[in-house]
């Protein structure tokens, strides 16, 4: 007979029940149907608890083991008022076959509840390392490092992951956009043959530039032949190449060395890509900073500190001196013929020089000094940490200016030109000649002008006595325009002889200037000044005016029936002014001069100065006029030979420095020898200027040059006694000085 296990717990009730009503015992009367009606109770809370269990796969150890004991309790019950029959053996058999029947299935879902709960785990375990990894990269602080850092950075914390097979070969490679390469910046041990195949990689080419063109994480389990950049030795290895994106723009390549045979992840290809993109975005921050730092502490043309950047290294340097009692100085450089160049070649060239000297600054001091521009062609270089004895200070100090100068006048290729430019240093020391900035600037600036005119090409250290003479240069400044209107500056004319007969053929009009109280002022004194502050101008249409008034007062007396020219300086400011020759007009109509009486005498780099319109159309106006141009200082300046014969000028100054030396020095008689050659050859008169000696006399007679002029003939002197080296047709006569004042 069958008995379903759902009908047991029936079995037993009514057993229950008749042994109830029969008036007999109720737990003795039938042991059998007792242990069923037990057995099949506890079964339905097993098979309930079995659902639970397979339904929610939540139980313990100890929980487990109550299961099964209730389990084997059941059967222990079951069994033998079921099956009577089987012997004690059989019954075991069968309980342990029915045991594990019920038991596998809570075991095998118990397992894989645990496996899922690994897995959970690991997948928690990993997405809080990525989360950390990206956080930590996120909250890297790009001020304080440099690019090379933040890269590094970057590289040793995607290396950190656990779960990433990454080898310790990796790299980072930038895009650059103008030359359309990727170039390598930063790696981590890679061979040295992958470094140079792969220091500028194109894109398309090998796998970082595939993945630089595609935009998309490129991968390999191995070297295959996607590797165009590849070696004999090279060791196994697969990749990962990660485009690092900014909005779609690609910013550059990172390269991961797998281990050979890694298949690529669903999950490391998401991550990289965030990393990447996270990663492009700090380099675009940086950049951003820097160039804001660029901008707000570094000079843009030169890269060199600029004002604001000098002052925060200055007040570091001077807190470590006041610590430690410690010194250091403070060098400002200012370029010589520096306006000219510029001038001359224009404003791109002239940036180029600069920039060739900002190089030239940094190489001739340490890493720990400061060099920077104020602007213009100042240099500041900042000497710090200086230690030693006062004189030993002062020994070093020269010799890093001695230095600088050297490297400056080094020539400089400008237009496929070489150029020789100079420099002035002004040196000023902590804490002597002053404790801030400011007062250092000050005592570097007034020496440096002292420097210069010395000469040029010098340095000198700051001294008190200096304040005197820039105090005289500031009178002097201010006192122009007062002088000027109150008549104290007049003309002085030294006379031009032709060699060839002695006689005089014109004479050039100097100014000066008669001091109330400081007396005979020296054009050295006060022409420079009038220069600097525009002054010159102003000036320049006065000796115009004057010359011509003077020229006119000598035509009507008809003193000077055999004065061929009036020679008159002009400034190149002048000349680029654009009034200048409507003044000249004015002048001529004035005092009834022809143009053809004057000479204008303009310094070499105004005749080839490319870039000032004004100054075009006046040159061009005066050759209209018929007014005589004169190069004078011809041999000092830049100008090109191929152009000269352009020029409209009518006669050549050899400059003073090759007459001073010309019978001594065969270099200064070879320059002048051709300087006259070469005027000659264009039609040109050549006039020799600061003749002192008969011999510079005889020489350059000897070299047919035209004119002369100097204390040899003449000095500079008043009209009326130059009347007198004209008045009566006396030639010039060798071995004295006609009309000498």
């Amino acid at each position: 007979m069958g008995i379903s296990v759902l009908g047991l717990p029936a079995i037993a009730l009514a057993a229950t029940q008749e042994a109830v009503v029969g008036g007999e015992q109720l737990w003795l009367a039938d042991e059998k149907a007792l242990k069923m009606g037990l057995g099949s109770s506890i079964l339905v809370v097993l098979v309930l608890s079995l659902y639970v269990i397979l339904k929610r796969a939540s139980l313990s150890v100890w929980g487990l083991l109550l299961v099964v004991m209730g389990a084997e309790l059941t059967l222990a019950f079951i069994i033998p008022a079921v099956f009577p029959d089987l012997s004690r053996l059989q019954q075991e058999l069968l309980n342990v076959l029915l045991l594990g029947a019920y038991v596998a299935p809570i075991v095998h879902r118990l397992h894989g509840h645990q496996l899922e709960k690994q897995r959970s785990k690991a997948q928690i375990t990993r997405y809080a390392e990525t989360q950390e990894i990206l956080n930590r990269l996120l909250t890297v602080r790009v001020s304080r490092l440099t690019l090379h850092q933040l890269l590094e950075r970057a590289l040793d914390l995607v290396r950190e992951l656990s779960w990433l097979p990454v080898h310790d070969k990796c790299g980072i490679f930038l895009y650059r956009e103008e030359k359309g390469v990727l170039e390598l910046i930063v790696h981590k041990n890679l061979d040295r043959e992958v470094v140079s195949m792969c220091r500028q990689v194109a894109l398309g080419q090998c796998l970082c530039g595939q993945a630089g063109y595609t935009r998309e994480v490129q991968h390999a389990s191995c070297v295959d032949e996607r590797h165009e950049n590849r070696f004999e030795a090279m060791s196994p290895h697969g990749h990962y190449n990660v485009p690092l994106l900014l909005d779609d723009a690609l910013v550059g390549v990172m390269v991961l060395y797998l281990n050979p045979g890694h298949a690529k992840q669903e999950d490391e290809t998401a991550f990289l890509k965030a990393f990447g993109s996270t990663l492009a975005q700090l380099i675009d921050r940086w950049r951003k900073t820097e160039m804001i730092q660029r901008l707000a502490f570094y000079d843009p043309l030169t890269r060199l500190a600029n004002r604001t950047l000098l002052e925060d290294r200055y007040q570091q340097v001077q807190a470590q001196a006041r610590r430690t009692g410690g010194k250091f100085a403070l060098l400002f450089l200012d370029l010589d013929n520096f306006k000219a160049i510029n001038d001359t070649l224009g404003h791109t060239q002239g940036d180029m020089l600069l920039k060739e000297t900002a190089r030239r600054l940094r190489g001739c001091v340490r890493e720990s000094d400061t060099v920077a521009r104020l602007g213009g062609d100042e240099f500041i270089i900042l000497l710090s940490s200086l230690e030693g004895a006062s004189k030993e200070i002062i020994r070093m100090i020269a010799k890093v200016a001695e230095k600088i100068i050297a490297e400056i006048t080094q020539p400089v290729f400008l237009s496929g030109k070489e150029f020789q430019v100079g420099c002035s240093i002004g040196i000023a020391c902590y804490p002597n000649d002053g404790l801030t900035l400011s007062k250092l600037l000050q005592a570097a600036d007034t020496a440096m002008y002292q420097a210069k005119s010395k000469g040029r090409g010098q340095y000198r250290f700051y001294t008190q006595s200096m304040n005197l003479r820039l105090k005289q240069r500031l009178e002097i400044e201010r006192v122009m325009q007062s002088a000027l209107r109150e008549e104290q500056f007049y003309l002085l004319y030294q006379p031009q002889f032709d060699i060839a007969s002695g006689r005089i053929v014109g004479a050039e009009a100097l100014v000066r200037w008669k001091h109330p109280d400081k007396g005979e002022l020296s054009p050295l004194d006060f022409v420079p000044i009038a220069e600097s502050n525009g002054f010159i101008v102003q000036l320049g249409q006065w000796v115009l005016k004057e010359a011509c008034r003077q020229k006119a007062r000598w035509n009507r007396a008809q003193l000077c029936w055999n004065l061929q020219h009036l020679a008159i300086n002009v400034s190149l400011r002048q000349l680029q002014s654009p009034g200048f020759v409507e003044v000249l007009r004015e002048s001529l109509a004035e005092t009834g001069v022809h143009p053809a009486e004057l000479e204008l005498e303009v310094t070499e780099s105004a005749f080839i100065h490319q870039g000032d319109k004004n100054l075009i159309k006046n040159f061009d106006l005066l050759r209209k006029l018929g007014i005589r141009l004169a190069m004078d200082d011809f041999g000092t300046g830049y100008s090109s030979l191929g152009r000269l014969k352009h020029f409209p000028i009518d006669t050549l100054k050899i400059d003073r420095s090759f007459i001073r030396d010309l019978t001594t020095d065969p270099n200064d008689a070879a320059i002048t020898r051709a300087i006259i050659a070469l005027g000659h050859s264009l039609g040109l008169k050549v006039l020799a200027e600061g003749v002192e000696t008969e011999e510079q006399f005889i020489f350059l007679r000897q070299l047919g040059c035209d004119w002369m002029q100097g204390f040899y003939a003449g000095r500079p002197m008043p009209p009326q006694e130059l009347v007198q080296c004209w008045s009566d047709d006396l030639p010039f006569r060798e071995g004295g000085t006609q009309g000498a004042a």
